[in-house]
């Protein structure tokens, strides 16, 4: 009985450092793949940029593991940082910053200055919090020399439309370094007012600057049930005095209306001449033969 107990007790002593044994080496193998995490870092992009004056500048910061930390830019041997996170810390109204989630592990945290003047030639430095490791160095050349842009203009729309269809004019206005402050319409060489009484509360004029930092402004004509009045030609012209036209005419019945109407008085004066020729000629005709029966009754007596 007792060689009985004393085998238990073996057993049940083996059991517990097996136990043991197997909680010891799963927690040093969970401590070594869980508690271990990936430090934050930096990924390597362009370090050196140039641009011309009042260019778009982006300068790229991408960041992987960066969990609670924060990401800063700064000018090199500045105390000051630029930004913090997605807050500025600057009066550089120019200077912002672009944040976007890549993947599960990579930011996007993008120093962005929207106008770029020769005094944001600098070294900047994208951090990770304050540590040594963690930095990253972007050297920026603004050139004093506008990049070679030129104002512009264009309008389209449709040219020949049916009587009571829907006028639409788009004008695409660019500025040398901006978009224009505004468009003017012209119609038959006057100036168009939304509220003359000739549209009738039919024609609507819209505007918008198109893209970012908006050197193109977008105006866009419409006439709601076209009349035979809104035919002509049209112009854009923007405030830096470039200007562009279009002719638009409006079809009566699949026909246009000039056509239509010079064509006809034409019908009418051809059918005119022709009445004209044939009484000339039964004229003609009857003269010669009156005198011919003059001559045969004279001779015969």
């Amino acid at each position: 009985m007792e060689l009985y107990y004393l085998l238990v007790q073996r057993s049940i002593w083996t059991v517990q450092l097996l136990i043991t044994f197997l909680i010891s080496s799963e927690g040093r193998h969970y401590r070594r793949y869980v508690y271990r995490p990936t430090a934050p870092e930096i990924l390597p992009d362009a370090t050196n940029i140039t641009v011309h004056s009042n260019e778009k500048v982006i300068l790229k910061c991408t960041v992987r593991n960066r969990r609670t930390k924060d990401v800063q830019w700064r000018l090199v041997r500045k105390r000051w940082p630029l930004t913090i996170g997605t807050e500025p810390w600057t009066t550089d109204k120019d200077i912002s910053v672009l944040y976007s989630v890549i993947n599960k592990t990579d930011e996007s945290w993008d120093l962005v200055i929207k106008r770029a003047k020769p005094r944001h030639t600098n070294t900047y430095e994208c951090q990770i919090s304050s540590t040594q490791s963690n930095r990253r160095y972007v050297y920026l050349r603004v050139l004093a020399q506008p990049k070679d842009k030129r104002p512009g203009i264009s309008l389209t729309g449709t040219a020949y439309l049916d009587l009571h269809q829907k006028v639409n004019l788009t004008c695409n206005a660019t500025g040398l370094f901006r978009a224009p402050d505004d468009i003017d319409w012209f119609h038959n060489g006057n100036i168009i007012d939304q509220n003359d009484k000739q549209w009738g509360g039919r024609l609507k004029i819209y505007k918008r600057i198109q893209d970012v930092p908006g050197r193109m402004l977008i105006s866009e004509l419409i006439i709601e049930k076209s009349t035979l009045d809104d035919r002509g030609m049209y112009v854009c012209r923007s405030s830096e005095n470039e200007a562009s036209s279009f002719p638009v005419s409006i079809l009566d019945n699949g026909v246009p209306n000039k056509t239509k109407r010079y064509g006809t008085e034409k019908v009418s004066e051809n059918k005119s001449d022709d009445k004209n020729s044939n009484s000339a000629a039964f004229n003609s005709i009857h003269v010669v033969l009156i005198t011919c029966i003059c001559v045969f009754v004279s001779c015969n007596s």
